[in-house]
């Protein structure tokens, strides 16, 4: 863990270099605008999320209750990029099927129950990595562990760890 200040929201969360290259943001929910805030971040915890999705929400909140502050990344801004995500693949263990938010309407508009079947691993990255509402959130990876959808029993269980850092 390391203390930090948040400066450039926008900018960390669109993966784009910040003027203060060792500083991260998290989106605070209650204020729209942004003050200088001290808090401690997790180095290896990164989190992907949709701010207006209800279970990221919950998410986010047994995140604070535990009192981790992974680095968080906006999904509708900055899709996970391919390499990660081949690599959390790999390590999630789950389905390429579910890495899906099939409740989601570019999953609908796109036919992709039907295109799932035929497609190479290559290409079901591609398309995660090409827009980020495709991707079933929200995904945490605590650099062991990838997580993937919100299943409370089963984050509480691998964040146990992680509470007492």
């Amino acid at each position: 863990m390391r203390l930090l200040e948040k400066y450039d929201w926008a900018r960390v969360h669109t993966n784009e270099p910040s003027q203060h290259s060792r500083s991260r943001a998290v989106l605070s929910p209650a204020r729209a605008c942004w003050q200088r805030v001290t808090y401690t971040q997790d180095d290896d915890m990164k989190y992907w999320f949709h701010p207006r999705c209800g279970t990221c929400k919950k998410a986010a909140a047994i995140l604070k209750e535990l009192g981790i502050t992974p680095e968080a990344f906006d999904l509708t801004l900055a899709p996970i990029p391919a390499a990660a995500l081949n690599d959390m693949m790999r390590r999630a263990g789950v389905p390429e099927r579910k890495w899906f938010n099939t409740s989601g309407q570019s999953y609908r508009d796109g036919g992709w129950s039907n295109r799932l079947t035929t497609m190479t691993r290559d290409e079901v990255i591609a398309a995660l990595a090409a827009d980020g509402m495709l991707v079933k959130r929200p995904v945490l990876d605590t650099g062991t562990v990838v997580l993937v959808g919100l299943n409370e029993e089963e984050w509480r269980v691998a964040l146990a760890g992680h509470r007492e850092r």
